[in-house]
């Protein structure tokens, strides 16, 4: 074995460590409002910070750490509308904003206005029927753009999504819940291994059937 030298960092014959330290500050504020007896209106806003210094020995004297600091942060606030149509159709109208900026040498900020549609119908006293359709951002992480694969140019995910569903009710103690779901993803965040740099794909969809069973003993 080669004995530790100061001149070419890590050794293959002794124990070498990467630190993270990480802290978290947010707050969210939630309210309801129910102007009759068909709507009931929610709305909230909340704010995340992350803060957090990662060692860099790999490029230096792992007994004097080279610190990379961080920070990521988000706003966003949202309002739905739960509509009881009638005495089996319930609709969910909602409507979010979201924000984000993410730092390291230099800022990548952005935002974005997604909205939301959920149904539920009951067939009968077994059986609900329920459809939704929504779109989402997902932003990149710290690590997608600045880590040892990361692509500052990176996009947004943007995805549009669908699910039609039913559940039916066995008995008092046993469920089905079967769902049909579609996922169409632009700029999906993806890299071949980790050997690659992370990149966005121009397109991806997600598409299959889910069936989750409920019982009670």
């Amino acid at each position: 074995s080669v004995p530790y030298k100061k001149s070419f960092g890590y050794s293959t014959s002794r124990w070498n460590a990467s630190f993270w330290n990480s802290r978290l500050t947010g707050v969210e504020l939630a309210s309801n409002w129910q102007p009759n007896e068909q709507n009931k209106v929610t709305f909230g806003a909340l704010y995340n910070s992350i803060t957090w210094a990662k060692s860099d020995s790999t490029y230096s004297d792992p007994d004097n750490f080279n610190w990379l600091n961080y920070n990521s942060t988000r706003f966003g606030y949202y309002v739905q509308d739960n509509i009881l149509a009638n005495d089996r159709t319930t609709i969910t109208l909602g409507l979010r904003n979201d924000s984000y900026r993410v730092g390291y040498d230099t800022d990548i900020s952005g935002s974005a206005t997604n909205p939301s549609v959920n149904m539920t119908y009951q067939l009968d006293k077994r059986n609900t029927l329920r459809a939704s359709y929504g779109q989402t951002y997902s932003f990149p992480t710290a690590e997608q753009l600045f880590g040892s694969s990361g692509n500052p140019d990176l996009k947004p995910e943007r995805a549009t999504n669908y699910e039609l569903g039913i559940k039916h009710q066995f008995d008092s103690t046993f469920e089905g819940d079967l769902a049909i779901f579609k996922n169409n993803i632009y700029d999906k965040i993806n890299r071949k291994s980790k050997a690659y740099l992370y990149q966005n794909l121009e397109s991806a969809q997600i598409q299959g059937i889910e069936l989750e069973l409920k019982k009670t003993f």
